[in-house]
């Protein structure tokens, strides 16, 4: 698609126009993670950024028409969390990247699809927000990452967005809503510019509408389950909840995005009451690795 000029993306954390030194390209978003720091301006021009933005875009598009398998999702989480990347950069602190993939993946080998490329990573970024991507791509921004107080906090929210990739939620929805809004005007379009900014426009507004309220409560009630069967407290997305309906009374810009695209943390807190049982319960012990998030600030 070497005809395609420029696109403006608007994504979950910002709807700024992508420069040179916040773009990342796409694909090998793995590899990136595994060797912090990555946020090194590019030399690539801005011209060029736009268009891998574009072309990730695209790519997504392209796996919507194929048809459905593990290695088709992955390439998708790539492309999607390359467009996230392309407006906000990875935090440089390396101690805290590995300490995030550390607690992050420990949760999802206790999940229903152990064998992703689950990838962790944290946004440089003030805002108070997490995203997952299919395929086994998580980010939490590191306005979110300074109010957890402990391991399990941090858990409870890693395991959230895990629940989110295990049940395929952004994955379906983005199946769904492409063939509904897109249907044959994609396959008889001829023009790359135009293709280029159908696809952006969809993925951005999915992006910025978020899940369903059903699919929040079901990733905050796996979530709590997965950390869990980690050891870690099973009540600690409740003092998330608490912390951030506190946050948001005293910074509400800063958690703008999130209350748009996720139930109020009150309304969530009740969801998740509702599903506690015996077990859940018993889970809800402070876990010895509780204090460990102070040695990674």
């Amino acid at each position: 698609m070497n005809s395609i000029k420029k696109v403006t993306l608007a994504i979950l954390l910002t709807t700024m126009s992508l420069t040179a030194t916040q773009a990342w390209g796409l694909g090998k978003f793995a590899e990136r993670l595994k060797n912090l720091p990555l946020n090194n301006p590019t030399t690539e021009s801005s011209s060029s950024d736009k268009k891998s933005t574009e072309a990730a875009a695209l790519n997504v598009l392209v796996g919507l028409v194929k048809t459905e398998s593990t290695e088709e999702e992955v390439a998708m989480g790539q492309d999607m969390a390359s467009m996230i990347l392309g407006a906000a950069k990875l935090h440089t602190n390396k101690k805290i990247q590995n300490y995030v993939n550390l607690v992050g993946r420990n949760i999802a080998s206790q999940s229903e699809r152990p064998d992703l490329p689950w990838t962790f990573g944290v946004l440089d970024t003030t805002s108070v927000n997490a995203f997952s991507a299919p395929g086994g791509y998580v980010l939490i921004s590191k306005g979110l990452y300074d109010l957890l107080k402990t391991e399990d906090e941090l858990a409870a929210v890693l395991g959230h967005e895990i629940a989110h990739v295990v049940h395929k939620h952004h994955f379906n929805v983005i199946k769904k809503q492409s063939m509904v809004a897109l249907g044959a005007d994609l396959a008889n379009q001829k023009n790359d510019k135009k293709i280029a900014q159908m696809a952006t426009s969809m993925l951005g507004n999915m992006m910025a509408r978020g899940l369903d309220k059903s699919s929040e409560y079901e990733a905050d009630r796996d979530g709590l389950v997965l950390a869990a069967r980690a050891g870690y407290d099973s009540s600690a997305m409740l003092r998330v909840l608490e912390s951030l309906e506190l946050h948001g009374k005293r910074d509400q810009t800063a958690l703008a995005h999130m209350f748009a695209t996720h139930p109020a943390p009150a309304v969530r807190e009740q969801e998740i009451v509702k599903v506690v049982n015996s077990d859940i319960e018993a889970a809800a012990v402070l876990s010895p690795a509780q204090g460990r998030i102070k040695h990674y600030r």
